[in-house]
């Protein structure tokens, strides 16, 4: 039997809480799963941007998304992604392995631009549950 994935990492936007992104399913270098709101302005205005994404711009240029961190309670690192889409609270969204600080936004510290080898432990911890 499968272990049931139970990862529900807080979702940071312009430094702020937005809400849960509860058991994002992986697939590849991208997630998708619930959107749990946690009803703050800033929630509030996350989902209206998210939403009026034009979803096929944001596959031809991850720039053109939203730049949002995961934070697990696991004390992890930030998983940084780009938002490509909110529909019916389902968020979708594609790991973004930026390695230079100076490609993070500036309300986010320098410091959570970690090596893409942690970042790639992060995300394989996320499909196959396991520690690597």
């Amino acid at each position: 039997m499968a272990e049931e994935n139970s990862y529900k990492p807080q979702i940071i936007w312009q430094g702020m809480p937005v809400g849960i992104f509860n058991n994002p399913h992986p697939d590849m270098w991208y997630l998708e799963g619930p959107w749990i709101s946690n009803n703050s302005k800033a929630a509030n205005d996350f989902e209206s941007m998210a939403k009026s994404l034009n979803t096929t711009a944001v596959f031809n240029d991850l720039s053109k998304g939203i730049i949002a961190f995961l934070v697990s309670e696991n004390g992890e690192k930030p998983i940084r992604v780009s938002v490509i889409s909110l529909s019916d609270n389902m968020l979708f969204t594609r790991y973004n392995l930026v390695t230079e600080s100076s490609q993070l936004k500036p309300e986010i510290p320098s410091n959570s631009a970690d090596s893409l080898l942690s970042k790639m432990r992060a995300i394989w911890r996320i499909i196959f549950n396991k520690k690597f």
